[in-house]
């Protein structure tokens, strides 16, 4: 398969999609689970519902094609031909397959619209500010966010409940890696992993649908709608966490943080004709996918409240009595940043949140001013919140740079 023929394939599908989706008596092409919700979507917000709904039933077909190739060969070769084509050892590149090759030369070039430029001032904020990042992106985001469909697979794989510490790491050395100044260009840390989550999504959509995944009911599994309603909420609805959180971003700053996002979303493979362009497009499509959204199960139940309970791990709390007790803590924010109606579905502990934000938000305030009036202060901030990062996202030692899953099973998989 060549990089146009993936590109046209994921077009012709999505616009064969988008007639039955838009009408109302042709929700039949729309995903069993969808259904009701986009109905709903579609009511209210017209053509970016019916453009995001089709993305339930798509793949990447460029990773899935190299995942097939590469299932060919021996595990050792495979982990080497993923180095080499990260690498851009060109000498070393000519024995991989084609279809992996092909993978890569799709995004060897960023696409006009990228502005390296904006990588600088969209790193600082999450640097400066990573405390408060931090805070809104495991309580604010993912949490909820893995209470919908997208959190899925993971619960499938046990990728979260049974390695929920491990899971989080990886969600924040990725962010730490692209922000980085060079993180993504194309040698950069930022880049290859995003390649290399892209990967592994198309060895676990592979994974997947040999284990029992209900097509007709879900959709593709990591479809390219849930990588787009991931890209903007790890984007566009941190900003708006940060905000209440007391985080003070100017606007192009906020725009440069969905930039690099967007960038991200593209190398992991979302069509870019389906690509938020900025804050408020990337907020429409959160408000779209939420809406799309069934009600959570005891699966996203049960992934939420995985994510709050592990985030004392990630920072190092590990006495059990310390942990309950940031736990509880934890809670009562993340109750704060998604809503009272939201943490009852997911069954978060009922606890009193009631002035926890404006407390928050005076706190950050004042360490505002403070370095606003110091820069030794600001500086020292920095120095910290960027250690605490690197910290945070050491992963365990184990793991294999390019290494895949190879069972559905995290518990019977090789690291990786």
């Amino acid at each position: 398969m060549t990089v146009e023929e993936g590109s046209r394939g994921a077009k012709d599908f999505r616009r064969n999609t988008f007639g039955a989706a838009a009408d109302s008596t042709g929700l039949a092409a729309v995903p069993e689970a969808y259904r009701d919700g986009t109905r709903e979507a579609i009511a209210t917000y017209g053509t970016p519902a019916a453009e995001y709904v089709a993305g339930f039933r798509i793949g990447d077909p460029l990773a899935d094609a190299a995942i097939k190739s590469l299932a060919e060969i021996d595990p050792t070769e495979r982990h080497r031909c993923i180095q080499e084509c990260m690498d851009g050892d060109e000498k070393a590149m000519s024995r991989s397959p084609r279809a992996l090759l092909t993978l890569f030369e799709a995004v060897e070039s960023a696409p006009p619209w990228y502005d390296r430029k904006m990588i600088g001032p969209g790193g600082r904020a999450l640097f400066q500010h990573a405390d408060v990042f931090l805070a809104a992106l495991v309580l604010g985001v993912i949490a909820p966010g893995l209470a919908t469909t997208v959190g899925r697979p993971h619960y499938m794989t046990g990728r979260v409940v049974d390695a929920g510490k491990q899971r989080l790491r990886q969600n924040i050395r990725h962010l730490v890696e692209i922000c980085l100044p060079g993180g993504l260009d194309r040698h950069g840390e930022g880049w290859k992993s995003t390649i290399r989550i892209r990967i592994v999504h198309a060895q676990v959509r592979r994974l997947l649908s040999r284990a029992g995944w209900e097509t007709a009911r879900f959709g593709s599994p990591i479809h390219a709608a849930s990588l787009l309603f991931t890209a903007a909420s790890f984007s566009a609805l941190c900003l708006e966490k940060v905000r209440l959180l007391g985080g003070r971003l100017t606007e192009g700053t906020e725009e440069a943080y969905v930039h690099i996002w967007r960038y991200a979303a593209w190398l992991m493979g979302v069509p870019e004709d389906m690509l938020f362009h900025d804050k408020a497009s990337a907020l429409r499509i959160v408000d779209i996918g939420f809406a799309c959204e069934p009600p959570p199960g005891l699966e996203g139940i049960a992934m939420a409240n995985a994510i709050v309970n592990s985030a004392p791990l990630v920072i190092g709390v590990s006495d059990l009595a310390k942990r309950r007790k940031m736990a509880r803590q934890l809670y009562r924010v993340s109750r704060s940043l998604i809503g009272n109606s939201v943490a009852d579905q997911l069954r978060f502990p009922n606890r009193f949140a009631f002035g926890m934000l404006p407390a928050l938000r005076f706190k950050h305030g004042l360490l505002g001013t403070l370095h606003r009036l110091s820069r030794g202060a600001r500086n020292r901030r920095r120095a910290r919140n960027t250690a605490e990062l690197l910290a945070w996202a050491q992963l365990s030692p184990e793991v294999r740079p390019y290494g895949l899953p190879d069972h559905a099973d995290h518990g019977l998989s090789s690291s990786w």
